[in-house]
């Protein structure tokens, strides 16, 4: 009957112990199940309060999407001057929006690298001024100078030019234009030009 002890015995450790490994299992399953439902009302709590704070942006930006200085181009055929492998391009922006500009700065677009151009572009003439208060017009000019490669004498081209400006209150703003022009058909500026939606650059840290 001894055996029969022995047998009881080792059958009561293995359950003992079976029972403490299923026990460990389960455990740590809840441990595990724990950290993922922590880690996920985290993530949760984390979305919810990037959403909050992208409509709060928006809602900002919605109320003074009114106020934003916005220049639209306005140009004059009178104010193309072509020379001999020399073009002046005169521009003249008007502030169309309902808040002044500060700050204005002036930017030339370089064409991709690549690009067979036979059109060299730079800054002729600075802004007139660096604000604009509302119907403000600000002038500046561009200067072209024309390769060798140009046929026929025939000039036809766009180019792109972009201002930086912030508003009142500091936010910094991006604004890009396309100009085209021609020597032989318009001979003046083309009138497919584009003065591009304003973009917010930065918002100001000043609190409204």
């Amino acid at each position: 009957m001894e055996w029969i002890t022995q047998i009881i015995s080792v059958v009561s450790l293995v359950i003992s112990l079976l029972s403490l490994f299923l026990s460990w299992q389960n455990e740590k399953r809840k441990k595990n199940f724990d950290e993922l439902q922590n880690n996920f009302n985290l993530w949760k709590e984390k979305v919810r309060q990037q959403g909050e704070a992208q409509n709060l942006f928006i809602q900002k930006l919605n109320h003074r999407s009114g106020l934003v200085p916005h220049f639209q181009l306005s140009l004059d055929d009178s104010d193309i001057t072509f020379k001999t492998n020399t073009i002046i391009l005169k521009i003249n922006i008007i502030n169309i929006g309902k808040e002044s500009a500060t700050n204005i700065g002036l930017h030339l677009i370089k064409k991709e690298i690549g690009v067979k151009n036979k059109y060299l572009y730079d800054i002729h003439s600075y802004l007139n001024q660096y604000y604009a208060f509302v119907k403000d017009k600000i002038s500046f000019s561009f200067t072209v100078k024309i390769q060798n490669n140009v046929d026929n004498n025939i000039i036809l081209d766009f180019f792109q030019f972009k201002i930086t400006y912030k508003d009142l209150i500091g936010n910094l703003y991006e604004q890009h234009f396309e100009v085209g022009y021609d020597n032989y058909l318009l001979k003046g500026y083309n009138l497919n030009h584009t003065s591009f939606p304003p973009q917010l650059i930065s918002e100001s840290t000043v609190k409204q």
